[in-house]
């Protein structure tokens, strides 16, 4: 069977505008007899995340889609320069063919704090003060549209609990019925191990095995969620709004003083007949 005879159309997701989708499938149509088709799916998505949303990578997977994508989005940077508006940033990022520094005002779009830096023509700086988007690596799989959120909890402290994120995530994904974690009745479940899987939409995606069912819970979701970290992209909140000079705001006098109640009140004529 030939490798390169496969449906490209049938990736093109709902959610997709037709300008996104024309620069994907015009670098799936140029190299699809260079790469296995899920590896060609996911360097074309990292191509259209650079394109589209400023994200930057390692330096060999940018220093490839750079090479890859020679000429390809030329004509979609005029007709956007100028113009162009990142997701998830409130200052202009690079793309693979116009990459300038980028200032310290805060940028939600990164990954590290450390300067990226090729022999090409990219050099990139990253703020300080940001929001981190986690990218991951080019590896395509069924959950790839799934995204992590690491939110802050109830004392300003980064969540770190894998089932708290897990469920979290699945419930700002829309799929809070979708994940689920189950124990099964077979042989695997003992009375000194206990077997529990997390699976997604149905499907298995990890599994854990304890002493107890909330340790096997814990591993099912540990392992679930580091393998959803190679394919999916994290949301990291950050707790920005804490005031660096606090303002001390104090309340007008409290008036303890109430008006006398009158004789006619009926309640007060209640009171006196009680005694």
């Amino acid at each position: 069977m030939d490798v390169t005879n496969w449906d490209i159309d049938k990736y093109k997701s709902e959610h997709e505008s037709e300008e996104l989708w024309k620069l994907r499938k015009k670098f799936l149509n140029k190299h699809r007899d260079k790469y296995p088709e899920t590896k060609l799916l996911s360097l074309a998505q990292v191509f259209v995340n650079i394109e589209f949303l400023g994200c930057r990578y390692p330096n060999k997977t940018m220093q490839l889609v750079a090479e890859l994508s020679k000429g390809m989005a030329d004509e979609y940077r005029e007709k956007r320069k100028g113009k162009l508006k990142r997701t998830f940033a409130e200052s202009s990022c690079p793309t693979i063919g116009n990459v300038k520094d980028v200032s310290e005002t805060p940028v939600k779009v990164l990954i590290t704090d450390q300067n990226i830096s090729t022999n090409s023509d990219y050099q990139y700086s990253c703020s300080k003060h940001s929001e981190l988007i986690k990218q991951p690596s080019y590896e395509y799989s069924e959950f790839s549209k799934f995204i992590l959120y690491e939110n802050c909890n109830s004392f300003g402290k980064l969540q770190t609990c894998p089932i708290i994120i897990l469920l979290q995530s699945a419930e700002k994904n829309g799929f809070k019925d979708s994940l689920r974690f189950c124990y099964s009745g077979d042989s695997r479940n003992s009375k000194h191990e206990k077997y529990c899987e997390l699976r997604f939409d149905g499907k298995v995606l990890s599994s854990g095995t304890g002493k107890s069912k909330r340790e096997a819970k814990m591993n099912a979701a540990i392992e679930g969620l580091n393998r959803l970290r190679k394919t999916c992209f994290t949301i990291q909140e950050k707790n920005v709004f804490l005031s660096q000079n606090l303002t001390s705001i104090k309340d007008g006098e409290i008036n303890t003083s109430y008006p006398p109640i009158p004789q006619d009140n009926i309640g007060s004529k209640m009171m006196q007949k009680m005694g």
